[in-house]
């Protein structure tokens, strides 16, 4: 005998139904809610990754680029030290005027006298842009143009051996940023009193030679 669903029985069932379908259907929204947050979670995640290995790409960029600019400052210090930043004319100059100013004095001296020609470069307008410009500008008394004929333009026949130590003066100042002067563009032999344009000035650097008393100068009425 076939069991008959009774309306009672129909009742309760759809009674179940509506209340089993909703909740499941809200399970249902929760559940692609949750898929949502997590897939947007794993978005972000991942774009946390991706920007954190974008600054570490960054970084190295950077330190290869500081890497290389310092290999080239380098590259550039050893360039500058191994590359003659004069001609060899204002060599030759620059070593008659430290022959004919200082021969017979120290090593010392020598230095000294050498360092002031290039201090004179700091003041292009008034003794000249080159080297050789501040040696021919008729300041350093062995150098005057009616000199032309004189002594230091025959130094290394006439006193081989100090001209040979005038040469080594040259090549040392050359190749070392060391000023004995501190910025001195003037000496004087003060052994019997100052110049007059020495009388306010404070000396850089005093040298006691043969029989005389050296005063070096940063003379600043430039």
């Amino acid at each position: 005998m076939k069991n008959k669903v009774t309306r009672r029985q129909w009742n309760t069932v759809g009674a179940t139904y509506a209340i089993l379908v909703p909740t499941l259907l809200a399970m249902f929204i929760d559940t692609k809610r949750d898929e949502a947050r997590w897939k947007a979670y794993e978005q972000q995640q991942e774009a946390k990754r991706k920007r954190q290995e974008q600054i570490r790409a960054e970084r190295q960029e950077i330190q290869l680029l500081e890497e290389d600019i310092e290999r080239f400052e380098d590259e550039k210090q050893a360039r500058a030290k191994t590359e003659d930043p004069y001609t060899d004319e204002e060599k030759d100059l620059w070593q008659r005027m430290v022959w004919g100013e200082m021969r017979g004095q120290s090593r010392t001296a020598q230095i000294a006298i050498a360092n002031t020609a290039e201090n004179r470069l700091r003041y292009p307008k008034r003794y000249g842009s080159t080297l050789k410009k501040v040696l021919l500008s008729g300041e350093y008394r062995c150098m005057k143009k009616g000199n032309q004929q004189g002594k230091v333009w025959r130094a290394e026949s006439l006193e081989p051996r100090a001209w040979q130590r005038a040469e080594e003066v040259v090549e040392l100042v050359m190749n070392t940023e060391e000023d004995i002067t501190s910025g001195a563009t003037h000496y004087e032999n003060i052994t019997h009193g100052l110049p007059y344009w020495a009388k306010d000035i404070q000396p850089t650097l005093i040298l006691k030679e043969k029989g005389k008393v050296l005063a070096f100068y940063d003379r600043k009425d430039n």
